[in-house]
């Protein structure tokens, strides 16, 4: 495919999802919160969302959140993780979220997490 043909392509159906720009975002007014970051991840599985470490300023951090949309909740699934970890990457797959990588403030990670949903429990490959 010539790239014109591919261009052409693209906008005839990605233009065929302007529905997309039509749903309505509002506010979520969350009945608990925790403080802002950056460099963390956030996934999301069913109705919860998930995230895991990043940056409190320079602080690293080693907390796991989930956000229930439902309920409108945050909660702290867990604070123990041995190494705070910012700058990685996560991914669902089946009941689990995969984490690769990423920094603990000092050296770079190539370290596997795991964390169930079901048990929810961390554990490291």
């Amino acid at each position: 495919m010539t790239n014109i043909k591919l261009i052409n392509f693209l906008y005839k159906n990605l233009s065929k999802q302007t529905y997309i720009n039509s749903i309505k975002r509002t506010k979520i007014e969350a009945e608990n919160s925790y403080k802002g970051r950056i460099h963390h991840t956030f996934i999301a599985y069913k109705n919860f969302g998930v995230v895991l470490g990043g940056l409190e300023g320079k602080t690293p951090l080693k907390d796991l959140l989930m956000f229930d949309f439902l309920e409108k909740k945050w909660s702290l699934v867990s604070d123990k993780t041995p190494k705070s970890i910012f700058g990685h990457s996560a991914n669902v797959f089946a009941d689990e979220m995969v984490v690769f990588g990423g920094c603990d403030g000092r050296i770079l990670l190539k370290d596997l997490r795991i964390f169930d949903f079901i048990s929810k429990t961390l554990v490291f490959a």
